[in-house]
């Protein structure tokens, strides 16, 4: 297995065209947010940006079958009378069903956080429960969030 990180903004013009459509109709779950942005920058004129994160691409024998990528979330705390904002490292992956339990995830997620980490005590916000044991298996502290009314706050 291989572990390729690289940003998103040289996603595309790394794995071409036909690998980046693979991740996005083989290896990416319909209505995420990443297979909005992945959809937008194959199909239309929109490219990524540096704000757009980075990603680790899993392969196996040349076969892609799985990701993990990361990205910088503000969260705002309404709390607070200023109208500061709390800054996160995202986690989210996807791995090729049959390739599901042998730590895919957790190893692209380990070589996001050697790389491509913003905070120096390995923080990062997940938004799927089951993110929490892939992060924490990577040397990550998850910290969970979920929608309520349409808002993301800590599960």
């Amino acid at each position: 297995m291989t572990c390729r990180i690289l940003p998103i903004t040289d996603m595309i013009p790394t794995l071409g065209h036909e690998q980046s459509s693979l991740l996005l109709h083989r290896l990416t779950r319909p209505g995420s947010d990443f297979h909005r942005k992945l959809t937008t920058w194959l199909y239309t004129s929109v490219k990524a940006t540096p704000a757009d994160g980075t990603i680790a691409v899993v392969a196996d024998h040349g076969e892609i079958v799985g990701w993990a990528r990361t990205e910088r979330w503000s969260e705002p705390l309404d709390s607070r009378q200023d109208g500061a904002v709390t800054h996160w490292d995202t986690l989210e992956a996807f791995v090729e069903p049959t390739y599901r339990s042998r730590g895919i995830a957790a190893f692209a997620s380990a070589g996001l956080y050697a790389t491509a980490l913003h905070d120096a005590v390995r923080t990062v916000a997940v938004f799927r429960p089951s993110m929490l044991l892939v992060a924490r298996r990577a040397g990550l502290c998850p910290t969970l969030f979920e929608r309520r009314e349409g808002v993301w706050v800590k599960a």
